[in-house]
């Protein structure tokens, strides 16, 4: 049975494109470039997820307030805008902060539109494969630094990217008409 990619097979991927040997355990490895390919995976990840991908994209989330009228952003939110346009709501530090008003203080939660941080093992494959496939690349140019081999993972990477797309052009209403800028202007 074939599973999907997990982040010790991502970080083997890394060290094969290198010519090292594969690790059993990202715990108990005192590997550098294992250590150096693991912390590389997640940049990468960020990095992509930062785009805002179907997979990890909410609209209209609403993130409650709290006791003391603060509304905490958590740990895992890439990036985040207020659902209401007109409202000019910032993140500073893990709170929202209300620019309009000169306040962390809300009378109520506020939906926003937010990018959020998945682990490896949460993303589709598609997305585990363009992340590791990129993440390999890097890699590879940041330890050898081998024109050649930089030249093929290019193409690996551009191929792992175009199937990213497509899966993203297959999950997403892309419908023109449903995007929230057009569809005020056609109720006016």
């Amino acid at each position: 049975m074939v599973n999907l990619t997990t982040e010790l097979e991502a970080v083997n991927y890394f060290l094969v494109s290198i010519g090292e040997q594969p690790i059993n355990s990202l715990i108990e490895t005192r590997s550098t470039n294992a250590q150096l390919a693991l912390t590389l995976l997640q940049q990468v990840s960020r990095q992509v997820q930062s785009e805002g991908l179907n997979c990890n994209s909410e609209n209209n989330y609403m993130f409650a307030k709290n006791l003391e009228d603060k509304v905490i952003i958590p740990k895992n939110v890439l990036s985040l805008s207020p659902s209401e346009s007109y409202r000019e709501i910032i993140t500073r530090g893990r709170k929202l902060y209300d620019k309009d008003n000169h306040t962390y203080d809300f009378e109520e939660g506020v939906e926003c539109d937010v990018v959020w941080l998945l682990e490896f093992e949460e993303l589709p494959q598609v997305v585990r494969e363009y992340i590791t496939i990129k993440g390999a690349r890097v890699f590879q140019t940041k330890v050898l630094g081998s024109v050649d081999l930089h030249r093929l993972s290019v193409q690996d990477e551009r191929e792992a990217y175009y199937r990213l797309v497509a899966e993203e052009i297959d999950t997403t209403n892309n419908n023109i008409l449903m995007n929230p800028e057009i569809m005020g202007s056609v109720r006016r």
